[in-house]
């Protein structure tokens, strides 16, 4: 009954048309081409991204069509997705939360850079569950007058579940309204779970038999990238402290092996860059 309440913005229809045309047989990539250059400023955004220093392509990408080749159709399909949601939320007048775009930005660079360097998931959905991993936040600050006071509260707790203010207090929470976010827009099944899941602690745990290990590594990928994200701007991420051991324990890092990663995109933070190419 809640979650019928709280309003999950419709996929728009490019984004349908481009789902349906990935469901058949042999898409068209000219379809694709058609679809977002027919959006002056979709297909300007992402260009943007494509040719910014996180993918460190060797020339520019000057055409939709020529990005389409380089990446391949869902790559593409995905970070339309993204481009579409934050203008459906702009276009709602979502309540504005502070950083909100430039941490889930962060997140998503720090995401993929992580997934290439370990090689445990593949870089572009490592990067769409970056940026797509708490969608549910304003969404339900849109919804809820006191969300923004409760997701602060929540951010200084050290030893709760992290999201149990918000079911105390809203009978969900954002990780459950994400999951249908990103269910609703057609995402990946494992970045759908990703995001349903990325603040179950026993879901990464190296004993848990069940877990997916696709979804599992693209969390544990995550919340090294949100810790990381957090501290460069001097966020306390409690979360962190119970996460760490059961991570570097996953990955088989030693402490000495994840300070050295976690220099390196510290580095990117700093200076916008990525030193290895995407391509």
């Amino acid at each position: 009954d809640i979650l019928g309440a709280i309003r999950i913005p419709p996929q728009p229809e490019a984004l349908l048309k481009i789902q349906g045309e990935l469901e058949k047989r042999e898409p068209s990539q000219e379809f694709f081409t058609e679809i977002i250059g027919s959006d002056a400023d979709i297909s300007s955004a992402i260009l943007r991204i494509i040719n910014s220093s996180f993918y460190g392509l060797r020339s520019e990408v000057k055409s939709v069509h020529h990005a389409i080749s380089l990446l391949g159709l869902v790559h593409i399909k995905n970070l339309l997705a993204t481009i579409l949601f934050r203008r459906a939320m702009e276009e709602e007048g979502f309540t504005p939360i502070p950083r909100y775009w430039d941490n889930a930005t962060d997140v998503a660079r720090l995401s993929g850079y992580l997934a290439r360097q370990l090689g445990t998931a593949p870089p572009d959905q490592a990067y769409t569950v970056g940026l797509f991993f708490d969608c549910g936040i304003p969404v339900m600050a849109q919804h809820f007058d006191n969300f923004k006071k409760i997701l602060s509260q929540q951010n200084k707790e050290q030893l709760k579940p992290y999201t149990q203010l918000e079911d105390q207090h809203f009978n969900t929470n954002h990780s459950i309204v994400g999951y249908y976010v990103t269910r609703s827009w057609g995402l990946p099944q494992v970045i759908v779970d990703a995001c349903l899941l990325h603040h179950d602690i026993d879901y990464i745990k190296n004993d848990n038999t069940g877990a997916d290990p696709s979804c599992r590594n693209l969390i544990i990928i995550l919340k090294i990238a949100e810790y990381i994200a957090g501290a460069h701007r001097n966020d306390a991420d409690y979360e962190w402290l119970r996460y760490r051991p059961h991570v570097l324990d996953n990955l088989g890092l030693s402490e000495i092996d994840f300070e050295k990663l976690a220099g390196e995109m510290r580095d990117i933070l700093k200076t916008g860059e990525t030193k290895n190419r995407f391509t």
